[in-house]
């Protein structure tokens, strides 16, 4: 019970700013301001009561699956992973055009093709997304390389940008509660955990990007 009202008490304070948004948007449309805008004003203002409202549902789906984690309460369903196949498929439904738009590229590099972990397909996907969305969030300019590699009876998965990076003093926050406002890395490192695997981040420092270590066993 701690640990939920811990959750619910910082998780009401992230989701009034964009409930706030979102309210203040829509109250244009029910006075009837929305008339005195012009049509830019006005798509710019549904732009931003969309990307609020996808911020909220995604900070509701990172709770709920947080408190999940917590309980160790999740199912896992162990079943063949095509480790490259995987990577291609999240970023061509996912990230594709953000990564396009913003001039970056997206580099796979596999020591082999067809390599092959059993685990389970949706947590690693959720957590493939996250982490490249993250990737996407912090680099302006340059890209990300995915490179994929079996050592013994693991595979890692290191994901690197050429973003922002990180201070020595954020590494060791990097995947607590609501870094940088957000679950996700949290997340992320739980279900890592939860799947035998470890995660652990490395930077050089300030704008000199980032490179995310995933070390997944072969088999749960």
């Amino acid at each position: 019970m701690e640990k939920e009202n811990d959750f619910l008490r910082i998780a009401r304070h992230q989701l009034k700013g964009p409930i706030t948004l979102i309210k203040g948007c829509l109250s244009f449309w029910q006075n009837d301001d929305y008339q005195k805008f012009t049509p830019a004003k006005q798509k710019e203002l549904i732009n931003k009561a969309m990307a609020s409202a996808e911020k909220l549902n995604v900070l509701i789906n990172d709770l709920f699956l947080a408190l999940a984690l917590e309980k160790k309460d999740l199912k896992i369903n162990p079943e063949p992973i095509q480790l490259k196949e995987l990577l291609g498929a999240v970023y061509n439904e996912n990230f594709k055009d953000n990564y396009e738009n913003k001039g970056l590229y997206f580099k796979i590099e596999a020591a082999e093709d067809s390599l092959i972990i059993n685990s389970d397909k949706h947590y690693l996907t959720i957590s493939i997304q996250k982490l490249l969305d993250n990737a996407e969030k912090y680099t302006e300019s340059g890209g990300i390389t995915v490179s994929l590699r079996k050592e013994d009876k693991y595979v890692l998965i290191e994901i690197k940008d050429s973003g922002v990076g990180l201070t020595a003093e954020e590494k060791p926050l990097f995947f607590t509660k609501f870094f940088h406002g957000s679950l996700s890395l949290y997340v992320v490192k739980e279900i890592i955990n939860a799947l035998n695997g470890e995660i652990s981040v490395e930077s050089a420092g300030q704008n000199q990007g980032a490179k995310f270590i995933i070390k997944m066993p072969l088999v749960i």
